[in-house]
């Protein structure tokens, strides 16, 4: 009889094979070829605004065709977004170091469950309770969130899979409600949906409050039907929270009705490799797209 880390290293090869043929990766010996494709295209595209990545980025340009089916115009679509989407948030970058956020994530403001769920994703926690409204302003609490995507999607089976974001709203308050501007929720929808190169599968809020209404009613128009599709509001039901997501319900932290401490719940380590990466940043935001001077 198998024991069950072989049972387990057998489902996650059963996981990636499926996500590969889903996003058309039947031949990894390709793989170059299509990133030499891509790079070639966003030169071309680019003109005198783009200053291409060097060759030890080569991993970025793969997450992109990965995220849009090795598609080469539609991932060089993205990349021209991402990088646009950089040149339109200037005053964002200089905190886009995870050191900034550090005290953020300590308190875990956003996490990584330690499990992936039963599709092989990652699950992706953010709770506002640990928003602290007077000391955070929204573009730190965007920066920080789209730090960490960037940590887990260093992972091949999450670029293939995708990531299940589940947030807490349980202290969403007024003084929460007036740091958000149509502006800035069109950033976070960008992220979302255009602008990424990850899979975003599925959106879960839980404890949502009716102030939440006046936020949703701000960014609904922006996201496009197919991540509204997405998103299940689950209002106090803990047990909805659970029937929707593809994991054991005991795996979850206890204030999400699971069984797991707090103290226990998340990946630690994706935090701690995350923090090491100042330089990492300062770096690659010096290559792509950038605004006219």
């Amino acid at each position: 009889m198998l024991s069950n880390i072989d049972s387990q290293d057998m489902r996650i090869v059963r996981l990636r094979n499926k996500a590969k043929l889903e996003i058309g990766e039947t031949n990894e010996d390709l793989i170059p070829e299509r990133i030499q494709e891509l790079k070639e295209l966003i030169k071309e595209e680019g003109g005198d605004k783009f200053h291409m990545h060097p060759s030890r980025y080569d991993d970025f340009y793969l997450k992109c065709l990965r995220a849009r089916k090795y598609d080469v115009d539609r991932a060089a679509k993205l990349y021209k977004k991402y990088c646009n989407l950089r040149t339109n948030t200037l005053h964002m970058v200089p905190k886009l170091l995870p050191s900034c956020h550090a005290h953020l994530y300590h308190d875990k403001l956003c996490s990584i469950l330690k499990f992936r769920d039963n599709r092989g994703r990652h699950v992706f926690i953010v709770r506002v309770e640990k928003w602290d409204a007077k000391e955070t302003t929204f573009d730190d609490f965007l920066s920080t969130l789209f730090l960490l995507l960037d940590e887990i999607i260093i992972s091949i089976d999450t670029q293939l899979h995708g990531v299940t974001v589940i947030g807490d709203l349980k202290g969403l308050g007024l003084s929460h409600v007036r740091l958000v501007s149509p502006n800035t929720l069109r950033t976070a929808a960008g992220v979302l949906q255009d602008s990424y190169p990850a899979r975003f599968k599925e959106f879960h809020a839980i404890n949502n409050p009716f102030v939440f209404n006046m936020i949703w009613a701000l960014g609904k128009p922006f996201l496009k039907d197919k991540i509204r599709k997405r998103m299940y509001f689950h209002g106090g039901d803990f047990a909805s929270l659970h029937r929707s997501l593809s994991i054991d319900a005991k795996l979850l932290p206890d204030f999400l009705g699971g069984s797991v401490p707090e103290k226990e719940y998340a990946d630690l380590n994706i935090i701690n490799s995350l923090l090491k990466k100042d330089d990492h940043f300062k770096d690659f935001f010096k290559y792509g797209y950038t605004a006219r001077t």
